[in-house]
């Protein structure tokens, strides 16, 4: 049994540094695997974070287009024609909006509101007096006439007409609303020149 010992003896060594070794691989292995996986829960949760940014940005359906977009390895770059096409999608979309200095929601889309804005801006330039009055605005952006709409307004150099649009809550929903760096007044055409 000795000298059969004595033959097998590197067999046995080799053997026995092979199971040691294979047992320490699998060790690294499974942390390595462990450390894979936390890194891809916080990939995960990132990904959850931009989704839910998207549909803030965008509107309903853009975490789905993120996700084919990811799914597809589309670049993030916003000059690519399939996020430029997103995006003309996303201003096409019906929203809720809310106009501040009235307090009135609606319905529209970012498109017409932006282009009632230029159109706004356009027609403030072009009037001989360079005034807009309020009722003039609420009509390019689909509103009805309110009392006393045509006594308060903007000038063009004295109470400029400069509506911005930012995502809020009000009364607990999700809205685009259409804020002004000043609001109109009622003064606004004592400045006109005849």
């Amino acid at each position: 049994g000795k000298k059969l010992a004595v033959c097998y003896k590197e067999s046995l060594f080799c053997a026995g540094t092979s199971i040691v070794c294979t047992i320490l691989a699998n060790r690294i292995n499974s942390k390595k695997i462990a450390g894979l996986a936390a890194a891809l829960a916080l990939n995960e949760k990132k990904l959850e974070k931009l989704y839910s940014a998207s549909e803030r940005v965008f509107g309903k359906g853009a975490k789905d287009d993120l996700k084919e977009m990811t799914d597809a390895d589309v670049p993030f770059d916003a000059d690519t024609p399939p996020v430029k096409a997103k995006r003309k999608h996303r201003r096409e979309e019906v929203c809720e909006f809310y106009e501040s200095f009235t307090g009135t929601l609606f319905e529209s889309n970012k498109r017409d509101v932006d282009d009632a804005i230029a159109r706004a801006t356009s027609l403030i330039t072009r009037d001989p007096k360079h005034t807009l009055n309020f009722n003039k605005w609420r009509s390019l952006i689909g509103l009805e006439d309110v009392p006393a709409g045509t006594c308060v307004g903007w000038h063009r150099t004295h109470v400029p007409f400069k509506p911005y649009t930012k995502i809020n809550y009000v009364e607990g929903r999700e809205v685009i609303c259409i804020f002004y760096e000043q609001d109109p007044t009622s003064d606004y055409y004592s400045w006109t020149i005849y």
